[in-house]
């Protein structure tokens, strides 16, 4: 799967996210942002299409950094199987 694509799909699911969550909060008067105020592009007022360039940019970056140092990590100490032989 390409690089593109895997960020359009870590996009969606930032962009789900945020929405979820910032419909949750609103319940409660707890939402600590409201883009209705400051952009045009929002959608209810928890997400915003402005951003959408800089999430995305941000999932790519997350993907060629973090996870891909994160997939090299490791337990240094044996298993506990290992300690009994």
């Amino acid at each position: 799967m390409s690089l593109w694509l895997r960020g359009f799909i870590y996009l969606s699911w930032s962009l789900s996210w945020e929405f979820t969550t910032g419909v949750i909060l609103k319940q409660f008067d707890a939402c600590p942002w409201d883009y209705a105020a400051y952009f045009r592009g929002h959608f209810m007022g928890v997400i915003t299409a402005e951003y959408i360039p800089l999430w995305y940019l941000a999932c790519i970056l997350g993907e060629r950094f973090i996870i891909k140092n994160v997939l090299h990590l490791s337990w240094l100490y044996p298993t506990a199987e290992k300690q009994l032989k």
